[in-house]
């Protein structure tokens, strides 16, 4: 199962983490956040998100595969809009 977007569904369980992902949108500086699977990076002057495995040697490396989604796309996952993604602009698979 690829759990390349487990971290939205983390952010709907834990309220910190949820701010802490909006605050990254909302910075005008790069940001990268890290969970236990993976690595986030926010472009803050492109305005995506860069989902990378934590390691290439991490234990769920292969079940992360790595995306770029726009601000206004995760923004839209984050407020649980999934129907309102524009999947051909919104996220690429890397």
């Amino acid at each position: 199962m690829v759990k390349t977007f487990d971290f939205i569904f983390a952010a709907h369980r834990d309220e910190s983490f949820m701010k802490q992902l909006k605050e990254a949108v909302s910075s005008d500086v790069d940001v990268e956040i890290c969970t236990d699977i993976m690595r986030l990076h926010f472009d803050s002057k492109n305005k995506v998100v860069i989902v990378r495995p934590f390691s290439e040697t991490s234990a769920f490396h292969c079940k992360v595969v790595p995306a770029e989604i726009t601000y206004h796309a995760l923004l839209k996952m984050l407020a649980n809009e999934w129907e309102g993604i524009d999947y051909h602009n919104g996220i690429e698979w890397l």
